[in-house]
């Protein structure tokens, strides 16, 4: 599969991207944050057929503050996302589709969120 940008929009069953902002260098979730995957989470429940994906992006706010930043980051919206109904087995253990789009890039790092068949 060749590179490709991820399309941002409001249509995540039909496999554009939304991406979760945190505060710099930080891995809580703000409120904005968790409103926007209640959001999220419910147009997910809508279509159940279709594989999550979850993929850290890194922004120019400069060195993470702990080397995990990353991760938790990816914990704490994929925690979210269980605790507002959708099953694990809806996750792709492995983020396939990483190596085959370009992310997004900017001011401050966060989480992109995308389905794939």
């Amino acid at each position: 599969m060749p590179d490709k940008s991820l399309v941002m929009g409001d249509r995540i069953c039909r496999g554009e991207a939304t991406q979760i902002y945190f505060s710099n260098q930080d891995d809580v979730l703000s409120p904005s944050a968790i409103q926007v995957l209640g959001g999220l989470s419910n147009a997910l429940i809508r279509c159940p057929r279709r594989k999550i994906v979850l993929l850290a992006v890194s922004g120019d706010d400069g060195a993470p503050a702990y080397a995990n930043v990353s991760e938790q980051r990816l914990y704490r919206v994929r925690a979210t996302l269980l605790e507002r109904g959708l099953s694990e087995g809806r996750f792709d253990p492995e983020a396939t589709l990483a190596p085959h789009v370009t992310l997004p890039k900017g001011p401050i790092g966060g989480v992109v969120v995308v389905t794939r068949r």
